[in-house]
């Protein structure tokens, strides 16, 4: 019986390390420095999504893909890119508003690996479906971790009964971090517009959730039974769901870090933070004015036109780089 209930104590105590090490991370521990412009930055240009896939799928495992600024579209008729090795791509910042913006119907990424990766300054916009789906069917695929840095999902509409709107996370999708991104005017016809997850360990630091709106509950973010999240230093504004529990909605107990001791800001619904059906409680995110987000987000797109690409951008920057397990461990 001793030994049983220590068993059961160095279960609780394990646990409630990992999740104070998750509230512990930094955003630039996570994420490379995106601040700098540079109008000569070595880089791919991408003028198709058929090129772009090809592009990814033959980068070697571990490597880095910079790409320049590109806007193209993609139709439901084309498969979507999936990725099957750990890779880093990165979008280079070679003006203050020039993403990679993908605009389109259909998943634009789906992620189905066992291996680590990053993606930074890109834009996944317009889909009718999970614009990014992580799915992670594969062996191991929970021991991956995903990171999105600088990246922004907008004006995904998706009308389908089934869960998730424009970033979903499946239940074997391992550890992923969101930072400093931007969710804005995503719509689901069910639950979680903008992030549904599954996921054992989801990260969200300094990211902005702004006008999302779905017909369920968690507009913003619908955390699934056994799934954790750590939410830290982000506003949720204007973001419309069931019953008034307009922000973060979290029907178990998995959800255990997102208190205001980590300077989140919300002006949404009758819950005005995270609410946990379980034990029928309203965790409450510090109340912000409903101008109180970025003016000039790192992910502000152009509303001009599509992105020109500079002509002397005609090389390509495909380097080996050490796989991202090591910000996996260190987590």
């Amino acid at each position: 019986m001793i030994r049983n209930f220590l068993f059961v104590l160095s279960i609780l105590v394990s646990s409630q390390t990992a999740s104070y090490a998750q509230s512990n991370l930094r955003k630039q521990d996570l994420c490379p420095d995106y601040r700098e412009i540079d109008p000569l930055k070595e880089c791919l240009t991408v003028t198709s999504y058929a090129e772009l896939a090809e592009i990814i799928d033959n980068a070697p495992s571990g490597s880095e893909v910079t790409l320049c600024p590109f806007f193209i579209r993609k139709v439901t008729s084309i498969k979507p890119i999936t990725i099957k090795k750990g890779v880093r791509v990165q979008c280079a910042r070679t003006a203050p508003d020039e993403f990679c913006t993908l605009i389109g119907l259909g998943n634009h990424i789906v992620i189905d690996t066992a291996e680590d990766t990053m993606w930074q300054g890109l834009s996944f916009r317009g889909s009718n479906d999970h614009a990014v789906l992580v799915s992670a069917e594969v062996e191991n695929a929970e021991s991956a971790t995903h990171t999105f840095c600088h990246t922004s999902f907008l004006e995904n509409t998706r009308t389908k009964d089934t869960r998730g709107g424009s970033l979903m996370l499946e239940k074997s999708a391992g550890t992923v971090n969101i930072v400093d991104c931007l969710f804005k005017e995503n719509y689901s016809k069910t639950f979680g517009a903008a992030i549904y997850s599954r996921a054992s360990q989801l990260n969200i630091i300094n990211t902005v959730f702004l006008k999302n709106k779905c017909i369920g509950f968690g507009p913003a973010l619908y955390v699934a039974i056994g799934g954790s999240v750590m939410i830290k230093s982000s506003s949720f504004l204007n973001n419309k769901g069931r019953d008034g529990h307009d922000t973060v909605f979290n029907p178990g107990n998995g959800t255990s870090i997102y208190e205001d001791g980590f300077k989140n800001k919300v002006n949404d619904g009758d819950c005005r933070g995270v609410f946990n059906i379980a034990k029928e409680s309203c965790f409450v995110f510090e109340k912000s004015p409903p101008s109180a987000f970025p003016t000039n987000h790192p992910t502000k797109i152009s509303t001009s036109r599509p992105t020109m690409i500079p002509s002397q951008k005609l090389t390509a920057r495909i380097t080996m780089t050490p796989s991202l397990s090591s910000h996996h461990s260190s987590q």
